[in-house]
């Protein structure tokens, strides 16, 4: 006869036999059932961001290893992604995204062998990728912003740094003037609904430019209004204005854009008359370009 025994343990069998003149005989043994192994595991992550670095932990046990010396002998892992150990207690780095069975083989001692798979026990979340783009591509001093535009794939949430010390923003796709020329590291930090993280870094630029503003008239009568003739620029090189008066002789020279002239004659005393003048003014600016400008003033009292 063949017999399943559904649980482990020790068993007394007994065959009695019985001729066919009636005689009696009978044998008795022991039977030992071996049990097979409680299969459980636990890690230290059951979910992160990829590459995800898990340690995965044994904590099996057999039954009857007290009562008969049935131990684990020997492990099987199989992580789900390709890739398998026969450690006890294996670490394992998930390089990609996905959701992944857990497979762990186990044989005993004694030849009990179990595998059991768990399903579905590490995930691993997929990383954004940050990018952005910006326009204009070339921006000047006279038209500093920059409309921002996010390029992220997976992203939720934003944090852009726009590299020039002003308060940081979290909208999705910011508009940010800057104060002054110069090149600026513009970094922006995206997170997944799960928290996974990426940032980008990128430079822009905000150029020099070049304009000049020439009045043509002042009155330097001492009311506060309009007392000087000067010529506001942005951001030049070199500068030189003079005065001439109908006559052609110079009156006034000044290689300093923010001083102007106030009226007086050669930088004395004396003010000059009511009438109108000619200014020369020549400019080298930031990108190095002259300019040249010839042109009338009056002068008003």
């Amino acid at each position: 006869p063949s017999y399943t025994y559904s649980i482990y343990g020790f068993y007394a069998c007994t065959l009695n036999i019985q001729t066919d003149e009636g005689c009696l005989a009978s044998y008795s043994g022991n039977v030992t059932v071996y049990a097979l192994p409680v299969i459980q595991i636990t890690s230290n992550l059951a979910r992160g961001c990829e590459p995800l670095d898990v340690q995965f932990t044994d904590i099996s046990t057999v039954p009857d290893q007290a009562a008969t010396g049935n131990a684990v002998q020997s492990y099987i892992w199989n992580f789900g992604d390709g890739a398998s150990s026969t450690l006890s207690n294996p670490p394992h780095t998930y390089v990609n995204d996905g959701t992944y069975d857990v497979d762990l083989e186990i044989t005993t001692s004694m030849g009990c062998n179990l595998l059991v798979t768990f399903n579905n026990y590490i995930i691993a979340d997929p990383l954004p990728v940050a990018d952005f783009d910006w326009n204009p591509d070339r921006s000047t001093i006279l038209g500093p912003k920059k409309y921002f535009t996010d390029l992220s794939d997976l992203a939720a949430v934003w944090w852009w740094d726009f590299g020039d010390g002003s308060v940081d923003s979290a909208a999705i796709n910011p508009v940010h003037a800057y104060d002054d020329t110069g090149s600026y590291t513009v970094k922006l930090e995206v997170l997944t609904v799960y928290g996974c993280y990426d940032d980008t870094i990128k430079t822009v630029y905000i150029e020099p430019d070049f304009a000049l503003f020439i009045p043509n008239a002042f009155s330097p009568n001492g009311d506060g209004k309009n007392e000087i003739f000067r010529t506001p620029l942005i951001y030049p090189l070199k500068y030189d204005m003079y005065i001439f008066d109908r006559w052609g002789n110079e009156i006034y020279h000044t290689t300093d854009w923010q001083t102007g002239w106030d009226g007086r004659a050669n930088n004395g005393p004396r003010e000059a008359m009511q009438d109108v003048y000619v200014y020369l003014v020549t400019v080298t600016d930031a990108m190095q370009k002259k300019h040249r400008y010839v042109g009338h003033v009056t002068l008003v009292k």
